[in-house]
């Protein structure tokens, strides 16, 4: 697992930019870097996964997932962010490694090195925080076909 790549998201009006077309485009760009098309997948369910954490969409953050329930730790982290009055205002994460261990046209397992980097809320007073970074976490993530599109189905 040699190389990253740093998938940073912002707001959507973050200086005015389109984040979302500018991540769609980066995500296609980096198949082959980052260890063939299930790891390209896994980096645009990531981006979609943060752009329904910054605008607190639990119906979006749930259709990230193969199954509802696999989603039950991003929206208990949704849940406590809005129990603190908080917003996420922005985030990184760097894929620092992916390998596909298995794979076939509906399901691929995967071996992932990432870390969460800079990370920011906004409480309800209009209060700015960075919180803490994380260190790198491995992974393994699987991958399900649900409806022609690909979803995380279990993170262990």
């Amino acid at each position: 697992m040699d190389g990253a790549l740093v998938v940073a998201i912002g707001t959507p009006h973050d200086g005015g930019m389109d984040v979302w077309g500018i991540a769609a485009w980066i995500v296609s760009l980096v198949s082959a870097a980052v260890g063939g098309p299930p790891c390209t997948e896994l980096v645009a369910l990531d981006l979609e996964r943060t752009r329904a954490l910054v605008s607190t969409d639990p119906a979006a953050l749930t259709r990230v997932y193969a199954d509802p329930r696999a989603a039950a730790a991003d929206l208990t982290l949704l849940e406590q962010y809005r129990d603190r009055g908080w917003l996420l205002r922005g985030s990184s994460m760097a894929l620092l490694g992916c390998v596909v261990l298995t794979s076939d046209d509906t399901s691929a397992r995967l071996d992932v090195v990432d870390r969460l980097g800079p990370t920011r809320v906004r409480g309800d007073d209009g209060t700015a925080v960075r919180l803490p970074r994380d260190l790198p976490s491995r992974r393994t993530i699987d991958l399900e076909q649900v409806d022609g599109r690909w979803r995380i189905a279990g993170v262990a």
